[in-house]
């Protein structure tokens, strides 16, 4: 077992030499080599029994009945689609609260697998209920359950996964509004095919991908992004043409106009500024050297997404590498037994 936890240190270690990834998961990018030894560390204690497991669909029969009261308040849903300006969206509305604001961003870098496991689940529970009941999720004693979790140091959230559950967040905070984040249709679909639609992110992954993953604690992402983007855009998103994913965004955004009530609805483009938004919200405008925060452009997204993929192609060279090296000392070894020692040289009798 030791063995193996030193290779897994020493492929990603050499990865991220090669690849020259030295930033860390808070400044965007995605690899944080000062905590890789001491994630590993706790994988094992895990697996081992020394570490408390988290149930994601574990809920005490005490929860059967949860009152508002309970739930943490949430003043803001966000109901558009990621690449819309979302994370500009959520550094203003942390600004304009002075509180945390839940993205995905948060559950990628920071909340990882806890978090994954429990909306992973809540999507497949919707996908069911969709079949049989309609398009919303009944907000039962789960379902709270999992907001009492989720947003408990939250005051706002928006973007995935959050933006799918958007009606039935309505139902839990009959007081929160609602920002839909819109883009230019052609825009945004380009902005996802460098990005979230990739094929490095949404593409088949290789053993590589997988334990990269792991041992960023992140290993249900895919799952999930697959889970989140059937849901939003259509089974198929992953083959649809140009022309079809601007259909889907277009269609996510009409059915919102169409559900949420004018007065708790915002139709919200990033580059409108200040203004609009604080209108709303009923918050006063921040001072004008406070400018309207513009974070998380395509390119910058674009290189999170490469970091990715790069370090899973990295880690999938080197085993192929080091099996190759057990390979050819296997076959030394095992032709000098039967042959006697290479290279010439025998020991004298």
């Amino acid at each position: 077992m030791s063995l193996i936890v030193t290779f897994i240190v020493v492929l990603v270690r050499l990865g991220q030499i090669v690849a020259g990834s030295n930033s860390s998961a808070e400044d965007g990018l995605p690899f944080d080599s000062s905590k890789l030894i001491l994630g590993l560390f706790l994988k094992a204690a895990y697996f081992c029994g020394l570490a408390p497991s988290f149930r994601p669909n574990s809920v005490s029969s005490a929860n059967d009945s949860i009152s508002g009261e309970d739930l943490p308040s949430l003043e803001v849903i966000g109901a558009g689609l990621m690449r819309t300006g979302t994370t500009s969206l959520k550094c203003a509305l942390e600004l304009l609260y002075q509180g945390a604001c839940y993205h995905m961003s948060e559950v990628t870098f920071r909340l990882k697998q806890p978090h994954i496991q429990l909306w992973t689940r809540a999507l497949e529970r919707k996908r069911t209920s969709r079949a049989h009941l309609g398009s919303v999720l009944k907000p039962g004693p789960l379902f709270k359950e999992l907001c009492r979790f989720v947003y408990r140091d939250f005051c706002s959230a928006v973007d995935y996964p959050s933006c799918i559950f958007y009606q039935e967040l309505m139902t839990i905070y009959p007081k929160a509004k609602v920002i839909l984040t819109v883009k230019d249709p052609y825009e945004w679909v380009q902005s996802c095919r460098e990005t979230t639609l990739s094929p490095s992110l949404i593409g088949r992954l290789s053993w590589g991908d997988r334990l990269y993953y792991w041992i960023r604690g992140i290993k249900g992402l895919p799952e999930l992004h697959n889970q989140m983007f059937s849901q939003t855009l259509g089974d198929n998103f992953d083959e649809m043409t140009d022309a079809e994913l601007m259909r889907a965004y277009k269609l996510w955004n009409d059915q919102v106009i169409a559900t949420v009530p004018q007065d708790r609805l915002l139709i919200f483009n990033v580059q409108q500024g200040w203004e609009p938004l604080c209108k709303f919200l009923g918050k006063p405008r921040p001072a004008k050297t406070t400018t309207f925060p513009h974070l998380n452009k395509r390119a910058d997204m674009a290189k999170v997404v490469t970091g990715f993929s790069q370090m899973g192609r990295w880690i999938d060279r080197l085993f192929i590498l080091f099996s190759f090296g057990l390979l050819c000392t296997f076959t030394i070894l095992t032709v000098s037994q039967v042959y006697g020692p290479p290279f010439g040289y025998r020991r004298e009798e």
